[in-house]
């Protein structure tokens, strides 16, 4: 395939760029072996749902085969005292933190402490680590955790559930740098069939929120929170994770060179608390500052999939960018389905390229658009490219983009197999008999749709390429 578009280009360059990881390194994330981490074509892959290849930002750490110790922390039977061999374990993490064995070279760079089942309290990582360390589920174990801060560097916070009332589950510092979260289940209660709106304002935490620079939130679920993932540290990936009942914003962006890919956001609620939620929403609010390089690619929002919802949220704008200077803004192969006219809306970008994405709307009051908009200082967009999209409708201002191979479908049923807005149960692929089979065009296009089916010409428009039988 062959690109001519400069600022497409750029964008392909970039991403072959990016670091690849061994297949080691992905066995110690996941959890598989090195021969399962392999897929038939032998690019690296993490096995969520969506299956997209694993890409840490260049300037990022990434672990490497452990040749470390391990560990064994048990609440029920351990010890303090203890060696913290399997048959011996400490107590409780925040107890093994407090007795300083991981400052007193007891625990070192590169080795794994594994939890048991039961409650290890709150935790603050702060050691600057030479090599990852992991604090890990031991097999088969469901260590709770109260919240996890992390100040430090070269932390890996796996297969935990992570769970409190009223606060923040996960806050990755200011001080901190290459720390990677996986696995793990996060939320503020797992029963919240009784909140009232008042119980969501008052109980609901936010689950990740990121200062640090190279973080990696990777294959988390996510459910119950009020604030999604918000993200301000630089040089971040954010993939894989399930954030589910959102009080607010699913995602926050306010950083440079960040990845968001494969995620899937659902059931966005009204809790009467004036925010206007967004499923990923960027904003910039330094003067002067251009932030830049960022991704969004194959995720999926849906405002709602649960046909009792108990405060459907009725105006969750989608994939979102209203304020500040952005450059190289790049939103691929997305899904989006909701209620309120921003499907996708840009505003005042440099090089932004919006391609291959699926927008619709389960109100047909607010039929959602794809738009490129002046920023809301009147500067004018610069080299944008909308193409190859389906969706109910597009926005354009008078310059500074170009818009080409876009299919714009009102009602969605004569598009995609099924959108059933009674009970909110949607599969966006594409029918035999869409309009958007064929219409696009192979300039600029994603070398795969969103489940990660290699894309061959003639393209198709929408970030599903369609294939003949069932759905996968």
């Amino acid at each position: 395939m062959e690109f001519s578009d400069p600022v497409i280009v750029r964008h392909v360059k970039r991403m072959i760029e990016r670091a690849a990881i061994s297949l080691a390194t992905l066995a110690i994330l996941v959890g598989v072996s090195e021969a399962s981490a392999q897929s038939t074509s032998g690019s690296y892959r993490v096995p969520h749902p969506l299956s997209h290849p694993l890409e840490f930002p260049n300037a990022c750490n990434v672990p490497t085969a452990s040749s470390g110790h391990s560990f064994y922390v048990d609440p029920s039977v351990g010890s303090v005292n203890n060696n913290g061999s399997t048959n011996a374990p400490w107590s409780t993490l925040s107890a093994v933190i407090s007795a300083e064995l991981f400052t007193n070279n007891t625990i070192k760079a590169g080795d794994t402490v594994y939890l048991r089942s039961g409650n290890h309290g709150s935790i603050t990582l702060s050691g600057q680590n030479s090599d990852f360390i992991t604090i890990a589920a031991d097999a088969g174990a469901t260590p709770v955790i109260t919240s996890v801060n992390i100040t430090g560097s070269k932390w890996i916070v796996k297969g935990l559930t992570i769970q409190s009332l009223g606060s923040t589950l996960v806050d990755v510092q200011s001080s901190a740098s290459n720390n990677i979260i996986v696995g793990n289940h996060i939320l503020s209660q797992q029963d919240v069939s009784s909140w009232t709106q008042a119980d969501w304002q008052e109980n609901s935490s936010t689950a990740v929120s990121i200062r640090g620079v190279c973080t990696t939130i990777l294959d988390n679920n996510i459910e119950n929170i009020r604030w999604g993932i918000r993200e301000s540290g630089d040089h971040g990936l954010i993939q894989g994770n399930t954030i589910n009942n959102i009080a607010d914003d699913g995602m926050q962006v306010s950083a440079s060179d960040i990845t968001i890919r494969g995620n899937r956001l659902t059931n966005f609620l009204d809790i009467d608390d004036g925010n206007h939620e967004d499923i990923i929403q960027a904003f910039n609010l330094s003067d002067g500052v251009v932030l830049h390089d960022i991704t969004i690619d194959s995720n999926i929002g849906i405002s709602q999939t649960d046909p009792n919802l108990p405060f459907p949220n009725r105006a969750t704008q989608g994939i979102t960018e209203f304020d500040g200077q952005w450059n190289n803004y790049n939103v691929i192969n997305n899904v989006i389905v909701t209620n309120h006219w921003h499907g996708i809306s840009i505003y005042g970008a440099m090089n932004a390229n919006l391609i291959n994405n699926t927008v619709f709307g389960d109100n047909p009051s607010r039929v959602p658009w794809i738009g490129v908009f002046d920023s809301k200082t009147g500067a004018h967009p610069v080299n944008n490219i909308v193409r190859n999209n389906l969706a109910g409708r597009y926005s354009h201002p008078s310059r500074g983009y170009i818009q080409d191979h876009n299919v714009a479908v009102p009602n969605p049923k004569i598009a995609v197999v099924k959108f059933d807005t009674a009970n909110h149960a949607f599969d966006l692929h594409l029918k035999a008999s869409s309009p958007a089979i064929g219409a696009g065009t192979t300039i600029g296009a994603p070398g795969s749709d969103i489940t990660g089916v290699t894309r061959v010409p003639p393209i198709d428009a929408g970030a599903y390429a369609y294939k003949s039988g069932p759905s996968p």
